[in-house]
């Protein structure tokens, strides 16, 4: 049989190709690869490998995202409350699920790199120029992927990873500066930023950046890219909400980073343009509690004083260790409970880039840790739990945050159970641990409230008598005699 010429090998490649198109439309995805790797063996020099490498990408980032991992059926422990190991199997099951998820996805980054590889060159200063309309995306998801692989990577690498994820984000935003992925690029660079470097200067850096992009892309709607042959997918690009959403996160970061720096006028301007507005007076079934969290931010960043307690920046020994702190409180202000956690956690578990966190830091953050976890849906006997362990470290009785944290404990259980049997014994053992804590005040009010609710007029007026002797000019004075005289009055 006489050799077959290059043009046939093309054509016989093609075919293949397109034969795996064909079967990808119509949901069989393995044998789809299967004939896509066949395409590229066969002719490796194809014009429309760009597409092969795209659409190999894609699949498996889709079969990812489908997958049982992304998506588990349930959780361990459901409803009922856990005991602390069922509590320590659950994180590492979710751990477990989520490296597995990033590991799945991953598989797809090395046809992303071809892709880039194949259809991008290099000039002498490492600036690329693409030569395929793929490559805009390939870049993005090859910075997405890093990022995603260091936030599960080793402690001993992450800090490698990130930085690494972090130059993937940075080359595709100066190869791209005008794409609709732009945004959630620099939205990522921030975050590795502040939250993972604690880079104030790296995040100054990228802010007016992303606020370029975001005064660009207001009034961007979604626009598909148009298929360059009949037999090409389209590549998506973010809905309409998407870059909304995107625009409203680049104008908060930017503002933040500012505001962290001490540019208030700067932050006050960007944090402006994510569009903050004034709570209404009517109640309304679904608040927009993003404008809220802007509002209150912004009249934070007006008075240009800081959020964080003044005790717990003076705890801080290092300008990371401040900007964590800062920035967590930040989070909280904005209505953003569950970030907040993730950086107050961070600072805990003595994140390298932190160094030796001191325990008075420690008790801080884990109150705050309490409060963002009543904050969140679902997770308020959690809050009791961690206010439980602030007030049991035997480093941290006696000081303001053992104080601070006992007295939580106090007003969060009567809050969830509103039964004063179980908050009173914790209000008496915070006025006898802290009896002129800063917190001492409203610990004994409370204190007398509970027994006046639990009916015990014995306790009630012998601890209202020794409040007034204690806080004489108390604004609670008035309400608590009142209280008294109501339960001193006989039932008509």
């Amino acid at each position: 049989r006489p050799a077959m010429s290059g043009a046939s090998h093309a054509q016989l490649a093609f075919a293949t190709f397109m034969k795996g198109a064909v079967l990808q439309a119509q949901g069989k995805r393995d044998p789809a690869k299967e004939q896509f790797l066949a395409s590229l063996k066969a002719f490796d020099a194809g014009t429309w490998h760009d597409e092969t490498l795209y659409r190999l990408a894609t699949m498996i980032q889709d079969l990812a995202d489908k997958s049982e991992i992304a998506n588990p059926k349930s959780e361990i422990g459901g409803d009922k409350p856990l005991s602390p190991k069922e509590k320590e199997a659950r994180e590492k099951a979710g751990e477990e699920r989520l490296a597995a998820f990033v590991k799945s996805k991953a598989a797809a980054l090395p046809y992303w790199q071809e892709l880039v590889r194949r259809y991008g060159t290099k000039d002498k200063d490492g600036k690329l120029t693409p030569h395929s309309p793929r490559v805009e995306e390939a870049l993005y998801r090859i910075g997405v992927i890093m990022a995603e692989q260091a936030g599960v990577a080793p402690e001993d690498k992450a800090e490698q990873a990130w930085k690494e994820a972090n130059a993937a984000l940075k080359r595709f935003c100066e190869t791209y500066p005008k794409s609709l992925y732009v945004g959630d690029a620099y939205l990522r660079q921030m975050d590795i930023a502040l939250e993972r470097m604690f880079d104030l200067e790296m995040a100054q850096t990228l802010a007016p950046q992303a606020a370029q992009w975001a005064s660009a892309a207001v009034t961007v709607e979604k626009a598909e890219m148009p298929a360059l042959f009949p037999w090409a997918s389209l590549v998506p690009r973010p809905e309409a909400d998407q870059i909304k959403q995107t625009v409203y996160e680049c104008f908060l970061r930017a503002g933040l980073a500012a505001y962290l720096a001490g540019q208030f006028d700067q932050a006050v301007d960007w944090i402006s343009l994510a569009g903050p507005k004034s709570p209404g007076v009517a109640f309304t079934e679904k608040p927009d509690m993003e404008s809220f969290g802007l509002y209150y931010l912004l009249k934070a960043i007006r008075s240009k004083k800081p959020l964080t307690e003044q005790q717990a920046l003076d705890a801080a020994k290092t300008d990371q260790q401040r900007l964590a702190i800062q920035l967590a409180d930040l989070y909280m202000e904005t209505i953003r409970p569950e970030k907040a956690e993730e950086i107050f956690n961070r600072i805990i578990n003595h994140d390298l880039h932190l160094g030796k966190v001191p325990p008075n830091l420690e008790g801080y953050a884990i109150l705050q840790i309490a409060t963002s976890l009543d904050r969140q849906e679902g997770r308020r006997p959690e809050a009791l739990e961690r206010l439980k362990t602030l007030a049991g470290r035997r480093d941290l009785q006696g000081t303001y945050w053992g104080g601070c944290g006992l007295f939580r404990l106090a007003l969060f259980t009567y809050n969830q159970t509103q039964d004063p049997k179980k908050s009173l014994p914790l209000y008496e053992a915070m006025l006898k641990q802290y009896p002129n804590h800063q917190f001492g005040e409203l610990a004994h009010l409370y204190y007398c409230l509970d027994a006046m609710q639990l009916k015990d007029n014995a306790l009630a007026e012998k601890a209202s008598q020794e409040f007034f002797q204690k806080y004489p000019g108390s604004e609670y004075r008035a309400l608590l005699q009142q209280r008294l005289n109501t339960l001193a009055s006989p039932t008509p």
